[in-house]
């Protein structure tokens, strides 16, 4: 084995560098850009996710201070957001539609419900709404429809406030059997 001298050390070195160097550069660019690309994406989200939520609460607000108009219009807002964000549009058309029941104003508060019901993802949560449409839409005299709405099927948890709804909605029906 031979020992090379400092200079030749150097020079090896620096052809080695000469040849590796561009990769080695290129790596550690890709790592940073990786990295902070990761945590924009990150950071992207978190802002999003409190948009949604500061949203959110602004159409309770306007809800709270009788602005009916307002707060359908943030709720209109809250639907362009991404899909990450549907629980808070969810959370907001269910605030309405209990508003529309408070106001008399049925057929609105069952547009509501249906629209939810038809992109709702939520499985502990999907029977809720489903509940609800059917008392709207017995509340509207549409008795058979409410019962189609609330269907058969074990409801798991829900299974006693489904039995109460159909009963309730049969009672209005006027099958008191």
């Amino acid at each position: 084995m031979e020992l090379l001298s400092e200079e030749e050390q150097t020079e090896a070195l620096k052809a080695w560098l000469r040849r590796n160097g561009p990769f080695i550069i290129g790596a550690i660019v890709l790592a940073l850009a990786v990295n902070f690309g990761f945590r924009w994406w990150q950071g992207h989200g978190q802002r999003e996710a409190e948009l949604a939520g500061g949203s959110y609460q602004r159409v309770l607000d306007q809800f709270d201070a009788g602005k009916i108009d307002e707060a359908l219009a943030l709720i209109e807002a809250l639907r362009k957001l991404p899909p990450q964000q549907r629980a808070e549009v969810e959370a907001a058309d269910l605030a309405a539609t209990r508003v529309f029941v408070a106001r008399n104003e049925l057929d609105k508060a069952e547009l509501r419900l249906k629209r939810v019901a038809g992109y709702m993802e939520d499985p502990q949560l999907k029977p809720l709404v489903n509940q609800r449409l059917a008392r709207v839409q017995s509340a509207r005299g549409r008795h058979d429809e409410a019962l189609a709405t609330l269907g058969t099927a074990n409801q798991g948890a829900w299974e006693p406030a489904f039995a109460e709804a159909r009963g309730d909605v049969l009672h209005a029906k006027g099958d008191h059997a």
